[in-house]
């Protein structure tokens, strides 16, 4: 079944939107992202923000995997957000580097 929905009925207008909230929003409307094919080729794990300077993009302290607070990125609108395995992702995120693959951009 295929979801059909406009860009628009995405976007939120509150800033009390929390990190999880956003990242449950975007699972609720695009699905897992284990449904999709990283631009790499390799089956897609994880849901990555895409560090773009959208107005929508907020932060929010959390602990990461080490127990250390940090700021996550994360945008408002599912449409800042791509599908990749998680060595792209761990590129994108941790070595701000940009991905050598092309990409489709949702419009």
């Amino acid at each position: 079944m295929v979801k059909v929905f406009s860009p628009s009925d995405m976007e939120v207008s509150t800033a009390d939107v929390t990190y999880m909230g956003a990242h449950k929003r975007l699972e609720n409307y695009r699905g897992l992202a284990a449904l999709y094919e990283c631009p790499c080729g390799k089956p897609a794990e994880q849901w990555a923000h895409n560090h773009s300077d959208n107005e929508n993009t907020r932060q929010e302290l959390k602990k990461n995997y080490q127990g250390n607070l940090v700021l996550m990125d994360y945008s408002l609108s599912i449409w800042d957000y791509m599908a990749l395995c998680r060595s792209c992702h761990t590129k994108l995120d941790r070595f701000n580097q940009p991905l050598l693959h092309d990409y489709e951009v949702a419009a």
